[in-house]
């Protein structure tokens, strides 16, 4: 279980509710990963940087860090956009409704494995995609 903390402009996704000392919120380092700065935010950077605002007084008024800052100002003047880039990674070798289906199956039918399976991905795809879903390889008794 998440839960979802609003920090100064940053939205933070931890697995345990923060402690609040002073109106401070405190969390510990490993419990917690900065979600992506929002839309909103990166185009009132923009505005500020383009303003004449520094790195320092921008970074203090969003309370965001400063590598932040930077990235996103030189994003902009390098590709006039401020639409966030689409991240590196291996593609998906099914669709999102392909792998929806193959999830349902899989709860449904619990005495289903994957080596019966009716796509055309290897076997270790299709576990790796039940896994991430909490479905792991085990056949019901009957």
């Amino acid at each position: 279980m998440y839960y979802l903390v609003k920090y100064h402009c940053c939205v933070i996704k931890c697995n345990m509710l923060p402690y609040i000392f002073n109106n401070e919120m405190l969390l510990c380092l490993k419990y917690f990963r900065m979600m992506k700065i929002s839309e909103q935010i990166w185009k009132l950077v923009v505005i500020k940087m383009l303003d004449g605002c520094s790195q320092v007084n921008v970074t203090e008024h969003f309370k965001i860090h400063q590598t932040s800052v930077r990235y996103i100002f030189q994003k902009y003047l390098k590709t006039s956009e401020i639409d966030d880039a689409k991240r590196s990674g291996r593609p998906w070798k099914t669709t999102k409704r392909q792998r929806r289906l193959l999830c349902k199956t899989a709860r449904n039918n619990p005495f289903w494995t994957a080596a019966g399976n009716m796509w055309e991905v290897s076997l270790n795809t299709i576990k790796s995609y039940l896994r991430q879903n909490n479905l792991h390889g085990r056949v019901a008794t009957k």
